[in-house]
């Protein structure tokens, strides 16, 4: 994902009315999908809503990527921004 579209999703996230989360469609490349890893390299379709940035404190990286909650299953999963394929506003 381009650094253009990293800053386009970090906007729309902190442009949050009324608490609401943004949703998206997720196209996602996981290292770990059901338990199992993903040594395909295979991408990943996910409804999510959006809520917040996360770190990663051992890199020291500030954004390594996103918190979403996935619409379907209710999970919370983290997307680190270098796996991100598209993020779509939905």
């Amino acid at each position: 994902m381009t650094l253009a579209a990293v800053c386009g999703i970090i906007r729309v996230l902190k442009e949050k009315k009324e608490n609401k989360m943004k949703k998206f469609l997720v196209n996602y490349i996981p290292a770990v999908h059901e338990g199992q890893e993903n040594k395909e390299d295979k991408s990943y379709s996910y409804r999510v809503e959006m809520d917040e940035q996360f770190a990663n404190r051992s890199e020291k990286d500030e954004s390594a990527g996103m918190a979403a909650k996935d619409s379907e299953s209710g999970l919370w999963k983290r997307f680190r921004w270098d796996r991100i394929q598209s993020a779509v506003a939905i």
